[in-house]
């Protein structure tokens, strides 16, 4: 049997130079774009947070404790009601008890 297989290794694969080149600059300058794509995209939502803290009168901090606050009160009015067993009067139907 005979070897039909040219024996120098490069001969067997024959690269087109170009081509590669041409997608490797390309992917790069892909690379690129997207890499410039997300710092501005960064700095836009960076300085978009920043002004919306300063336009709020109240820390962030503050708010959540207000609303921790609130949270606290609420749950604990249901629990007090639903220990109670108190008639509780819904705003969608002032007349009618949700408990019977």
């Amino acid at each position: 049997m005979t070897d039909t297989s040219p024996r120098d290794p490069a001969a067997r694969h024959h690269w087109n130079g170009t081509i590669l080149i041409v997608g490797a600059v390309m992917v790069t300058g892909a690379a690129a774009v997207a890499a410039l794509g997300a710092v501005l995209s960064g700095t836009a939502l960076f300085n978009a947070a920043r002004r919306w803290l300063h336009e709020h009168e109240e820390a962030p901090v503050e708010l959540a404790q207000q609303k921790w606050a609130q949270t606290r009160a609420a749950t604990s009015a249901a629990v007090h009601a639903w220990h109670d067993n108190t008639p509780v009067r819904s705003r969608l139907h002032p007349q009618r008890d949700t408990v019977a």
